[in-house]
């Protein structure tokens, strides 16, 4: 068995259900990710609104629905069934914020500080909108040339299987098992060898594709072959293992990459719009740090 040791974290693999890379093309960072809770309609309600439903007097409305459904993912189920699903979730919502009112937990700090927080990111949106409303689409030569940079995810595009371990150590137990797993010729010896250290781990078997990896773990992925292990992250508690069972070619054409890609560029074009507008607005501030008290230390 073969054992590759890097550096290098891959907190996707050790905290599974995250964004895979394709999906993350599609999404922006930072100030871009930010969104408003779906919830009852709070504006004035016109007197052509229809209500769908109330809950002790309070009224959901089909605005209040369409704006949930909006932040839904697509979905193949009827419109009607997803109405439907839509107006019993803004039910129990409500039924959760009418109790919370009840309760007078409007006045609690937790919840000022949510309101202020939202009304920041509202005011945020406002002001990048314009700069994102001015960025073109992509051209097609830039689509191409991304498509010819990234193999990995397209032309040479793989399917994995391979059995992910997560492994409860500290830093100096690690040191000593990564030295073991080099010498094992087999990863269920390894393993053994841990359950009789009474070291804590847990083993799954998974399937995924290059575009649910993170980017930079692909390339060993590409070389390695059928039990090696390849060790892909490490922090205070512990460190995750991987050992690749198979690897299954499964390119993707420029057209069917094509959604993804355009998504990839737009959203490099957004982040650079709004560092272009964070630096323009910190070029003409006045920052002034202020000298931490005596005993406190302050990191930026």
């Amino acid at each position: 068995m073969n054992m590759h040791i890097s550096s290098q974290a891959y907190p996707h693999l050790a905290a599974p259900g995250e964004n895979s890379t394709l999906n993350r093309l599609w999404l922006t960072t930072g100030l871009l990710m930010l969104s408003l809770l779906a919830g009852c309609d709070r504006s004035p309600a016109s007197k052509t609104t229809q209500v769908l439903a109330r809950v002790n007097g309070d009224e959901i409305t089909v605005y209040s629905v369409n704006r949930l459904l909006a932040l839904q993912p697509p979905s193949t189920l009827p419109a009607a069934q997803l109405q439907k699903q839509a107006v019993s979730t803004l039910i129990d919502q409500q039924l959760l914020v009418q109790a919370a009112l009840a309760a007078k937990l409007e006045r609690s700090a937790e919840v000022i500080e949510a309101d202020e927080m939202n009304h920041k990111q509202a005011l945020i949106r406002a002001y990048l909108a314009p700069f994102f409303s001015k960025l073109a689409a992509p051209a097609e030569a830039a689509i191409v040339a991304y498509y010819n940079a990234h193999p990995e995810l397209f032309a040479a595009r793989k399917l994995y299987q391979f059995n992910q371990i997560n492994i409860q150590a500290s830093d100096g137990q690690q040191t000593t098992l990564l030295t073991r797993l080099r010498d094992s010729s087999d990863l269920n010896q390894f393993l053994d060898g841990l359950k009789a250290q009474q070291i804590g781990f847990v083993t799954r078997v998974t399937a995924k594709a290059a575009e649910d990896l993170p980017t930079a773990l692909l390339p060993r992925l590409a070389a390695a072959k059928p039990g090696d292990a390849l060790l892909v992250g490490r922090n205070e508690q512990g460190m995750t293992i991987i050992s690749v069972l198979s690897s299954t070619a499964a390119p993707l054409s420029l057209n069917d990459a094509r959604p993804a890609i355009q998504a990839s560029l737009l959203e490099a074009a957004r982040k650079r719009a709004l560092q272009t507008a964070i630096k323009r607005n910190r070029d003409s501030a006045r920052i002034e740090y202020i000298q931490a008290q005596p005993g406190q230390n302050v990191r930026f």
